[in-house]
């Protein structure tokens, strides 16, 4: 679930699903699939691995995001935005994909080569 859906909220309250958190899920899912993982436990600043993520963000340097190209990795870090109204639409996310942009560092090498 994406954060915002984790914090702040009673049982009893209502919340309104948007496509942002749609994006969320969708990145979630994509980082599944890129790296067989699952990037933390929950979006909630009580897990470490998040709250490490929510301070400091994707670090170029860090295994796995290293793996991704540089429009790639720059990418995962709208969609996985901690704040809703900074991630993409899926129509951009949609563009992204039709561009052909290179997904892995590798690929972003072997394209500079030729």
């Amino acid at each position: 679930m994406a954060p915002e859906l984790l914090t702040g909220m009673s049982k009893a309250s209502l919340y309104k699903i948007t496509a942002a958190q749609d994006v969320w899920s969708f990145a979630i899912v994509l980082y599944a699939v890129l790296f067989a993982d699952l990037p933390w436990s929950t979006a909630y600043l009580g897990d470490p691995d998040f709250a490490n993520y929510a301070e400091n963000g994707i670090a170029d340097h860090m295994a796995p995001w290293c793996l991704l190209s540089l429009p790639m990795r720059d990418l995962m870090r709208q969609l996985l935005s901690v704040s809703p109204h900074r991630r993409p639409t899926f129509h951009q996310v949609a563009d992204f994909f039709a561009s052909k942009t290179p997904w892995l560092s590798d690929e972003e090498v072997e394209e500079d080569v030729v």
